[in-house]
């Protein structure tokens, strides 16, 4: 059967085609082969046969026959299938059929090419495309290279039997499968990048700088007596990375080169079930026994410096970050993002810290200040949410809080009792205020009925429900002492957007 459009035959199927020869090949089977392209071929190789000029298939094998056969000139391809055995079939990608190194000629590659659309300038929006890999012949047909990377742009092909353009190897499972210690070849690489083996170099195992405890999985440095370990290190020995002066036991410095940006200075990740304290990071500090005594220290300190945006946008910075998250279906007692802690047993302290916090701005603009922010939200209707909590005895001088100014509360405050301050020796100019006097602005007073507005609900955390109460506009006209007005700054999202803009409150 044919088919033709514009007088031009564009499709063939064969009739029962039987004993052929092909490049050779006897007793070939052709029948019921679908062939088209331009020219349509005459014997189709194939059940499907996609022809473009192709006239010399010498590439072409007897069991390509269940799949689509592609020829273009004296070049080609097939996909199908590749019958090995009676239920084995294979897949079978195959292309043909220079493997001579010849421009314009060979050696023909299986290339694999990702484009996009045409706009922009990324290789994938080329004419050519992005070329992800390739495979080529070696000339003398008995091996093949595999090249990963973009070897098109540049103008290579592919020398090795893996051979990586750029870029990087992993092997995921590598670092967690178990160590060959019994092994003694080692990985290496040329000047090009080959890559060969060696045995470990003898200077290798006799460098003093790092000791292995192969029985204790140890690797240590810098730990013998001072004095005890010649030219190798000891303890009197600094170790610096990124640096040739460390003042540190272990300092750390990377002023990194734009080119290689740097994450961190140091990273600490530890996987590990016990039900005894770990730590990722643990620092201890104390002084010397019989040295000069310490008169300051830290365990640990953070500084973060000029850290930002040169314009508006998001942007945070912290001295110290802690976090705890739990996320499967676990038990604790107390999960807190940071803690700290401050135990005197017998020395003289002015004052006891548990925690110190200090927010101050000197000079530059700041929409907001806090010494301490705390926040507090719980999914579950009911549950306990303190945004600040506090414990002190029940004594005189023991407060659970203490504030020295003001103190606003948006919300219910409850208290079994209140103070002010009114003791007579911390006041001056007292009067008398005459009945009359007080009674007359009393009945002026007229207590009201109200809600809050859904707004200043949302923003103050203010109660929903009907309100009794004064109007602060009114009291100021007859006690305009007691009024007071509030500054509320604006309130913006962490994308800058303003939720809520700079207001005056009277209260």
């Amino acid at each position: 059967i044919e088919w033709y459009t514009d007088a031009v035959q564009r499709m063939r199927l064969m009739p029962t085609l039987t004993g052929q020869t092909v490049n050779g090949y006897t007793g070939l089977n052709l029948s019921g082969h679908l062939g088209l392209g331009g020219p349509v071929p005459t014997r189709p190789l194939a059940y499907i046969h996609i022809n473009s000029n192709g006239s010399h298939f010498a590439g072409y094998r007897p069991w390509m026959r269940v799949g689509t056969f592609m020829s273009e000139n004296n070049d080609g391809m097939y996909v199908g299938t590749k019958r090995e055995d009676d239920d084995r079939i294979d897949a079978v990608l195959n292309w043909f059929d220079n493997d001579q190194d010849s421009p314009g000629v060979g050696p023909d590659a299986l290339r694999f090419i990702f484009t996009r659309a045409s706009s922009g300038s990324s290789v994938a929006a080329g004419d050519d495309g992005l070329e992800m890999a390739r495979l080529i012949p070696v000339p003398n047909g008995n091996e093949g290279y595999f090249g990963i990377g973009d070897f098109f742009t540049p103008g290579l092909q592919p020398a090795e039997r893996l051979d990586v353009l750029n870029g990087r190897v992993r092997i995921r499972q590598l670092p967690t499968d178990p160590a060959a210690n019994t092994l003694n070849r080692f990985m290496v690489v040329d000047n090009t990048g080959v890559v060969k083996w060696r045995y470990l170099p003898p200077s290798s195992t006799t460098n003093c700088d790092w000791e292995m405890n192969t029985g204790g999985h140890l690797l240590t440095t810098a730990w013998r007596p001072a004095g005890t370990n010649g030219n190798c290190p000891d303890a009197n020995w600094k170790v610096g990375i990124g640096t040739a002066s460390p003042q540190f036991k272990m300092e750390v410095i990377d002023v990194e080169d734009d080119s290689i940006p740097t994450i961190g200075g140091l990273r600490v990740d530890l996987r590990t079930n016990h039900l005894g304290w770990r730590y990722g990071v643990k620092s201890y500090l104390e002084p010397k026994h019989g040295g000069v005594k310490l008169a300051y220290g830290a365990a640990v300190q953070g500084d973060i410096v000029n850290a930002g945006l040169d314009g508006p946008g998001n942007a945070d910075a912290y001295g110290v970050l802690g976090r705890s998250t739990t996320n499967e279906d676990l038990y604790l007692r107390s999960s807190m993002g940071v803690t700290g802690t401050a135990i005197n047993s017998s020395g003289t302290i002015n004052e006891l810290l548990g925690g110190d916090f200090f927010g101050a701005n000197t000079g530059g603009t700041v929409t907001a200040t806090y010494g301490v922010r705390g926040r507090a939200y719980s999914n579950i209707a009911g549950a306990k949410c303190y945004g600040v909590h506090g414990t002190a005895p029940v004594d005189t001088n023991s407060w659970a809080g203490y504030f020295q100014g003001k103190v606003r509360a948006t919300n219910y405050m409850m208290a079994s009792m209140y103070y002010t301050y009114s003791d007579a020796s911390i006041k001056a100019g007292v009067e008398n205020i005459e009945q009359a006097d007080v009674s007359a602005k009393l009945a002026a007073l007229v207590p009201r009925r109200y809600h809050f507005t859904p707004e200043a609900q949302e923003r103050f955390g203010l109660p929903a429900g009907e309100q009794f109460g004064f109007l602060a506009q009114e009291v100021e006209g007859v006690f305009p002492e007691l009024v007071v007005v509030s500054r509320m700054p604006e309130e913006s999202d962490s994308a800058g957007t303003v939720i809520y803009p700079e207001m005056e409150v009277k209260g």
